[in-house]
């Protein structure tokens, strides 16, 4: 994305946000401690498969049992998230299955060709996760959603519902 364009698209979620978001600069353990049922977190940590082991584009590693243990402590709080965390590209997983008993919805989604495949001359695919909590998933379904809703259009918001078929 070019500069003048990028800035004008932050200074646009920056306006839409202002008022409804707080930054903050600290261990994410703390952060989440001030929230609540009426917030959405968005966690994206280091993709489990990539920050194991010395990895130069990561400040930290990923401290796996911690961030269970938080994913727990939100569930248990009826705190929404949604968390960003695995893949699969070509034939090859990152990551292991998270543990069941966060009865997470997990959802894959097509983000389309591998760069890094790419520079190496294959087209492998690359598939997202994204881990929907119980919390989330409910206030989905409890909410009133008009077919019209922010969605551009309608099947826009089937595709969204679908999230939430079993």
């Amino acid at each position: 994305m070019k500069p003048l364009k990028l800035k004008r698209e932050i200074i646009h979620a920056a306006h839409i946000l202002r008022g409804k978001s707080e930054v903050m600069s600290c261990d994410f353990s703390l952060a989440l401690k001030s929230a609540t049922n009426k917030d959405l977190v968005y966690l994206d940590p280091p993709w489990q498969g990539t920050s194991g082991k010395k990895d130069p584009r990561y400040a930290f590693l990923l401290d796996y049992d911690g961030l269970m243990a938080e994913l727990d402590r939100l569930n248990r709080s009826e705190v929404p998230f949604i968390l960003s965390f695995d893949g699969i590209c070509g034939t090859k997983e990152y990551g292991e299955s998270l543990p069941a008993s966060l009865s997470l919805k997990h959802v894959l989604l097509n983000a389309g060709r591998s760069t890094q495949a790419t520079l190496l001359g294959r087209s492998d695919i690359t598939y997202e996760s994204l881990y929907l909590s119980p919390a989330l998933i409910e206030r989905l379904r409890t909410d009133n959603i008009d077919e019209n809703g922010p969605c551009a259009t309608r099947s826009h918001a089937q595709e969204q519902l679908s999230l939430l078929a079993s």
